[in-house]
């Protein structure tokens, strides 16, 4: 039943929590509740999805509440999960809670990846913490991360 309950609830999210569809979230929220309550254990990456679908709706506040619960049952949240949260903390002017995001993500051993160090780069910037900024372009070149375009775009 795994296999049929994860594609599923990756199908409704992938497809419909990005593009905005109306009730999408709560859809996957329902699957992923109805999922657990009869027993079947989320992986990280259904964690991931839940997670993602609620930093792009903008409801922040349950992507940590998932993430919390994900880290309880002893899951390790991977690159995709970290970069949904800090992008929504970002978002929301939350950049000090991404950076502690941030640090915990390496102190878990998950290396951050270009997207996560530009998303940093511009919650850091539409706070005015320009040092911040030019701080981690200097990690992310010292760590051998390549700097793309998103790198220097203004938002």
């Amino acid at each position: 039943m795994e296999l049929i309950v994860s594609p599923m609830l990756s199908l409704i999210t992938q497809s419909s929590i990005p593009s905005g569809k109306k009730g999408a979230l709560e859809r996957a929220s329902k699957l992923f509740e109805e999922m657990t309550d009869s027993g079947i254990q989320p992986d990280v990456f259904t964690y991931s999805i839940i997670i993602h679908g609620y930093s792009v709706q903008g409801h922040w506040k349950e992507g940590i509440r998932a993430f919390k619960e994900m880290v309880d049952k002893r899951l390790s949240p991977n690159v995709v999960t970290f970069n949904s949260l800090i992008n929504s903390l970002c978002k929301h002017g939350a950049t000090a809670e991404a950076h502690e995001l941030f640090n915990l993500m390496v102190e878990r051993g998950e290396k951050p990846n270009t997207i996560t160090c530009n998303v940093l780069l511009h919650g850091y910037y539409l706070e005015g913490r320009f040092s911040e900024v030019a701080k981690l372009l200097n990690s992310m070149c010292l760590v051998g991360l390549r700097l793309n375009v998103r790198s220097f775009t203004v938002p």
